[in-house]
C-alpha cells in the first residue's frame, strides 16, 4: 500500500502505511507551534535590530542636515 492510498476508514496513511492517529497529529501541531514561536522570536530580534539601525541613520541624517543649514546660513 502506498502513502497515497487510503484504508477502509478513509484516514490518511503515514509513511509506514498505517493510519495517522490523533496523537500523531497533535504532536505535529505542537512541533509546528514550537517552530512558529522560534521563528517569531527571531523575527522580533531582527525587527529590533533594524529599528536601531534606522534610528541611527535618522540621527546621522538629521545631524548632516543641521550642519548643512548652519553652513548655508554662515555662507
Amino acid at each position: 500500500m502506498s502513502k497515497k492510498d487510503q484504508n477502509n476508514t478513509n484516514e490518511p496513511l503515514s509513511d509506514y502505511g498505517e493510519p495517522v492517529s490523533f496523537n500523531d497529529v497533535w504532536k505535529m501541531f505542537q512541533e509546528t507551534d514550537k517552530k512558529f514561536k522560534e521563528t517569531d522570536k527571531l523575527l522580533n530580534q531582527k525587527f529590533q535590530e533594524t529599528d536601531r539601525k534606522i534610528d541611527r541613520l535618522a540621527k546621522l541624517y538629521g545631524g548632516v542636515s543641521e550642519n548643512s543649514k548652519d553652513v548655508a546660513e554662515e555662507f
